[in-house]
């Protein structure tokens, strides 16, 4: 008796919706119904750790819907007495890793590409003062507006990644980003 009342024992999370475990096996006994539950799990879980990964929204759609249908394709060499959620995130970071091959490979194409040689064409020492225009209006500004600008435009950070380097909430480094091209903007109208 206490070892089937240990099996009825559930976390608050299987309250609300069965494990991946206990939906894969009774997907491969063919339960349709668990197999669909199943597939909206792992697009959840899919969907959260490629958009860590991923910027853009339509890429890291893309590279789920590759997930779930490599999912698909092999779980049948799922072994059903082994956790269910390794196995698949073996797949996803696969995915993730191919979906990244193929779009540095393309950039790389676009490069070689001569048809897009007159895009590089143009000199890069060129910038009718304008560099020297920014770097004026950029020291202009307090040493924190700069530093989020430096970190945000020049060095290509997200706000986040500024807000962790700087100790400060994201919304702080917007306000702060926001009023330094402000500034900028007016340091650089006032030279015209």
């Amino acid at each position: 008796m206490t070892v089937n009342a240990a099996k009825t024992i559930s976390t608050p999370a299987e309250n609300n919706r069965e494990s991946l475990d206990t939906l894969m096996r009774a997907a491969m006994q063919g339960d349709d119904k668990a197999y669909a539950a199943a597939l909206d799990q792992m697009a959840r879980l899919a969907r959260t750790i490629i958009s860590q990964k991923i910027q853009s929204p339509d890429m890291a759609e893309d590279i789920v819907q590759d997930v779930l249908l490599s999912v698909h394709q092999a779980r049948h060499t799922w072994d059903g007495e082994r956790p269910f959620k390794p196995w698949f995130y073996a797949i996803a970071r696969y995915r993730l890793l191919d979906a990244l091959r193929v779009h540095y490979r393309n950039k790389e194409d676009l490069l070689d590409d001569p048809t897009h040689m007159e895009l590089f064409a143009a000199p890069v020492t060129e910038t009718d003062g304008l560099s020297e225009q920014l770097a004026v209006a950029l020291n202009s500004l307090p040493a924190k507006q700069r530093s989020v600008v430096e970190m945000m435009k020049v060095q290509g950070l997200s706000a986040q990644d500024v807000a962790l380097k700087l100790n400060m909430t994201v919304s702080a480094v917007k306000v702060t980003a926001h009023r330094a091209y402000k500034s900028m903007r007016s340091v650089l109208e006032s030279e015209k």
